[in-house]
């Protein structure tokens, strides 16, 4: 190969560069909700928000805004609940979910304290898993003996801003927890029985009997970049 073409590569190899370097430069960032249903299958036990009526708005949007510690929500026109075993895959249809410092995404379940001490705390959990492609799925890692990293452990604060983790309540997610730095496509994963399997004296035990399924209030998008 002569200087020439060696040249000529090398200059190519550097506006190449260039160009994904300015890309990267005028990605602006966005916090948005999620605004699209992928695909939904209904769990057993109730049927809470899921007519015509009230679904899918009642999952787009922020969360509700009275809900909070010792608040939980009680209208269908703000949630939806995907039943035992339920599971749903939702996203932003015009955005995608990027990874940047800290929490890149808030899922909102209707989670209360039953006392103000905060010693128990009624849960309906489910597993979080992201995608680029909506066919493969990374879960969120997390722990069945504390229940940890999944969603459904936190309480809204209703009056507080969505987008900020520090004050919103609900359970935040890290795409650099899974190592993947953008994806599309949210699916939330019912298991909420969990719950009933956690020692009697632990803060989120409850009897089986009185575990319906995950509430699905909203998701907020911290990290979202418009598609082009």
């Amino acid at each position: 190969m002569n200087i020439k073409k060696i040249s000529f590569l090398l200059v190519l190899v550097l506006l190449l560069i260039s160009c994904e370097e300015n890309e990267l430069q005028d990605i602006t960032l966005e916090q948005v909700y999620i605004d699209t249903v992928y695909s939904v299958k209904w769990g057993k036990t109730q049927n809470f928000g899921r007519s015509a009526e009230f679904f899918p708005k009642n999952i787009f949007g922020p969360p509700s805004r009275v809900a909070s510690k010792l608040t939980p929500e009680a209208s269908e026109e703000e949630l939806a609940s995907l039943g035992r075993d339920g599971e749903i895959i939702v996203g932003a249809k015009n955005h995608v979910i990027v990874d940047k410092p800290g929490v890149d995404f808030i899922v909102f379940e209707n989670v209360f304290a039953t006392t103000q001490s905060e010693a128990k705390v009624f849960v309906e959990p489910a597993i979080v898993s992201v995608s680029q492609n909506g066919v493969d799925f990374i879960e969120f890692p997390y722990d069945p003996k504390t229940l940890e990293g999944l969603a459904g452990l936190t309480w809204t604060n209703g009056s507080e801003n969505p987008f900020d983790y520090t004050v919103s309540g609900g359970d935040g997610f890290d795409l650099a927890k899974i190592g993947i730095d953008s994806v599309k496509y949210i699916k939330l994963k019912d298991i909420s029985k969990i719950a009933s399997t956690m020692p009697k004296d632990h803060k989120y035990y409850s009897p089986e009997v009185m575990l319906s399924g995950f509430d699905l209030d909203a998701i907020a998008i911290i990290h979202a970049v418009r598609k082009k």
